[in-house]
């Protein structure tokens, strides 16, 4: 993809290729950084859910708990039971979150590579784009044809070229 900024034709400015692959870079992060925000929400939303669902579960049991008149040393290992599923329960949630965060940095990290990777091998390409387009506009400043007057032609061609009347030339001193 990159690799086709560059045309051989050389009627590309480098500046504009240069440019080009800017605006290509900064369309990849920009994607990326969308793609990594999306993923972000979704997970805090789903992370969410399951915790209102947990703690609405909870709440029932004790009402249910609750209702059935239990004695103060049931009401003890109720709630050190319910204690302890909450605490597994969250401490699962912080494990799915490190994890979570963890690919996430992975990701960004490999991205930054790739893009460290595509900046180098475009560099490359582009001193190489840049010297054979000097070399070019080198050449093509060389070969300007020159008047027709400077070449030896006719007293007419050279008329034509410097717009000027016959008579003019043909007096001399």
């Amino acid at each position: 993809e990159i690799l086709s900024l560059f045309k051989s034709d050389f009627s590309v400015s480098p500046y504009r290729i240069r440019d080009k692959f800017n605006r290509l870079m900064r369309k990849k992060r920009r994607i990326f950084k969308r793609d990594m925000d999306r993923k972000r929400k979704a997970f805090n939303k789903e992370e969410k859910r399951l915790r209102k669902e947990k703690l609405k579960a909870f709440e029932k049991e004790r009402e249910e708990f609750k209702s059935q008149n239990p004695s103060k040393e049931e009401i003890k290992d109720f709630y050190t039971d319910q204690d302890q599923r909450r605490r597994e329960f969250f401490a699962e949630q912080r494990e799915k979150r490190r994890d979570f965060e963890s690919d996430m940095r992975q990701q960004s990290n490999d991205f930054r590579a790739k893009l460290r990777e595509l900046t180098r091998d475009f560099n490359q390409e582009y001193r190489i784009y840049l010297q054979k387009y000097r070399e070019y506009q080198k050449s093509k400043k060389n070969k300007k044809p020159f008047s027709s007057a400077s070449q030896g032609s006719s007293l007419q061609e050279f008329q034509k070229y410097k717009n000027l009347p016959a008579e003019d030339l043909k007096a001399g001193p």
